[in-house]
């Protein structure tokens, strides 16, 4: 359980790249960075866990896929941080509309 927290402040600190994204930037593209680097390490995750790319260690197919495994929860829980992000932006973007009424 020693790596939990390290986990959690990895989740936190992409949670704050992506809020600040979201109030700093006008457009959606910029705004769209960390969610399209871990599609891209998603993809990569999931051509590896099929064996058609190789990976670290290239003698073992189940090295490939225990490593394709770790990258593809990170990037889940990684999506989970920043669909939060988006969450809490929208709606703080909505009371701040609703205030200045």
């Amino acid at each position: 359980m020693k790596y939990g927290i390290l986990i959690y402040l990895l989740l936190f600190i992409i949670f704050c790249i992506q809020l600040l994204l979201c109030f700093k930037c006008t457009q959606i593209k910029t705004k769209l960075i960390p969610t399209l680097i871990f599609v891209i390490i998603l993809i990569y995750s999931l051509l590896l866990s099929f064996g058609l790319l190789p990976g670290i260690y290239t003698d073992t197919s189940s090295t490939n896929q225990i490593e394709a495994i770790i990258y593809i929860i990170f990037c889940a829980l990684s999506f989970i941080s920043i669909a939060v992000a988006w969450i809490v932006y929208k709606l703080l973007k909505v009371f701040n509309k609703n205030r200045s009424k």
